[in-house]
């Protein structure tokens, strides 16, 4: 999880079962929100290179 926990160790903390854990992260998108994070870490990166003037493309290269 987000934490740096497991679903079985959340669910102890929450006094749930780790299938709950399992049931209330995946409605709350956890997965979707995780697996898009390298994709918008991507994103982020390119629109500061742009904002500094680097576009990350170079013509001589």
């Amino acid at each position: 999880m987000r934490s740096g926990l497991s679903q079985k160790e959340a669910g102890a903390r929450l006094g749930i079962t780790p299938q709950s854990a399992s049931d209330r992260a995946r409605a709350a998108g956890l997965r979707v929100e995780l697996a898009a994070l390298p994709a918008l870490t991507r994103l982020l990166e390119r629109a500061d290179a742009a904002q500094a003037g680097d576009t990350g493309t170079r013509e001589d290269a």
